[in-house]
C-alpha cells in the first residue's frame, strides 16, 4: 500500500508538469479528441487527490482500499481510451489539440502497464523529433521504461520518496550521477536538486554515487 502511495504521489506532482502556453487548439478537426482528453485528464487526477485524501486523512482502509481499486479501473479504461486514440490518429501535436490534451497522452501512457510504455515509447520519440511532444515528457518514459525493464534510468526523474522521513527517500538507480543536471537541462528539466526538494530530499552526487550499490541490490537491477 506505501508503494502505491508513493507512485500515486508521483504522478499528482507530474501531472502539475503540464506544458505552460495555449491549452486549447484551434483551427483544426480534432475538438471532440481534446475534449475527451481534457475529460480523461480530469477523471485521472480527481481519482488520485481523493485517494490521497482519504490517506492523508487516515480514512478506513475500506476506503482506502476501494478507491484504490476504483482507481485502477479508472486506469485501465482511460489507457485503452487513449490508446484508441493514439492509434487511430497518431501522437497528436499541441497545434491540433492543445497543449494540456497532448500532455494528457503522454500521462496516461506514463502510468500504464510497461507493455503498454513499451508500445508507445518509439511512438513518442518520433513525435518529439517532429516537435509534437515535449522532449521532458519523452525523458519521464525514458526513464520509467528503462527501470521496468530492469535497467537504469537515464535522467533521475523516477524517485522514492520517504513522507515520514524525507531524508530516507532516495532517487532511483540511473546511469552516470554526476552528468545527470547536464542530461536533464539537454530536455528541459531543472536541476535535480530543485526537482527531489518537492519530497523534502536533497541531491549528494558524492553519497549518492557511494550508495549506488546499495540501491542496485534493492531494486534488482544490473549495472
Amino acid at each position: 500500500m506505501k508503494q502505491l502511495f508513493v507512485l500515486i504521489l508521483s504522478l499528482l506532482f507530474l501531472g502539475a508538469f503540464a506544458q505552460s502556453g495555449k491549452n486549447t487548439a484551434s483551427g483544426n478537426n480534432f475538438h471532440e479528441v481534446t475534449r475527451e482528453l481534457l475529460r480523461i485528464n480530469n477523471e485521472d487526477q480527481s481519482i488520485r487527490f481523493k485517494y490521497l485524501d482519504a490517506f492523508n486523512t487516515k480514512s478506513s482502509q475500506k476506503k482506502i482500499d476501494s478507491l484504490a481499486s476504483l482507481m485502477k479501473k479508472t486506469d485501465s479504461l482511460n489507457t485503452l481510451k487513449v490508446a484508441e486514440i493514439i492509434d487511430k490518429h497518431g501522437w497528436l501535436g499541441p497545434d491540433e489539440i492543445g497543449n494540456d490534451a497532448n500532455f494528457t497522452l503522454f500521462l496516461i501512457v506514463q502510468h500504464a502497464e510497461l507493455k503498454v510504455q513499451q508500445k508507445y515509447l518509439l511512438l513518442l520519440r518520433d513525435a518529439v523529433k517532429q516537435g509534437r511532444a515535449a522532449k521532458k515528457d519523452l525523458a519521464y518514459l525514458e526513464d520509467r521504461v528503462a527501470l521496468g525493464e530492469g535497467r537504469l534510468q537515464i535522467y533521475g526523474t523516477q524517485v522514492v520518496p520517504n513522507l515520514d522521513e524525507p531524508e530516507k527517500g532516495y532517487v532511483r538507480p540511473m546511469i552516470d550521477p554526476i552528468n545527470v543536471d547536464t542530461r536533464r537541462k539537454e530536455v528541459g528539466l531543472e536541476p535535480l536538486d530543485d526537482y527531489i526538494q518537492q519530497w523534502g530530499m536533497k541531491w549528494d552526487v558524492k553519497q549518492y554515487v557511494k550508495d549506488l550499490p546499495e540501491l542496485l541490490e534493492l531494486e534488482r537491477i544490473r549495472n
